[in-house]
């Protein structure tokens, strides 16, 4: 597949399922994005669910893509919305956090993603409203 970075240039990746393992919990992610992950492939059977599926030329990645629906999908916690020592080690690192989400708000948009974000805790019911 073709995407294009925040600065124009186009990068191909290979999206077929067996460059993207399932991950285990434990292996970078918790629980709740675990469960979402089991929702999105409960959500769209048939289609692939890719997990830490990359910003191509951003250095950032998304939790979760399906490609052949064009969503993906961003599990947040409250970091980022609001400054928490634990994730952050001053404002500055805050700032970065949010302008990282924005860099991937801007990646989607560029190519034709639709960004759906998921609030650490959520609901099986809220996750599936999101996802429409």
């Amino acid at each position: 597949m073709k995407f294009y970075d925040t600065n124009g240039h186009e990068h191909k990746i290979d999206v077929r399922p067996s460059r993207w393992p399932k991950k285990d919990i434990g292996e970078g992610r918790g629980k709740f994005q675990s469960e979402v992950g089991d929702i999105l492939a409960e959500t769209f059977p048939g289609h692939y669910v890719l997990e830490e599926f990359p910003c191509l030329g951003e250095r950032l990645f998304l939790d979760f893509y399906v490609p052949s629906k064009k969503i993906a999908v961003e599990v947040q916690g409250t970091q980022h919305h609001k400054f928490n020592p634990f994730f952050h080690k001053d404002k500055k690192a805050f700032a970065t956090q949010q302008a990282n989400d924005r860099r991937k708000e801007q990646w989607c948009n560029i190519n034709d993603i639709t960004l759906i974000k998921i609030n650490w805790g959520a609901s099986k019911e809220n996750v599936l409203k999101a996802l429409g």
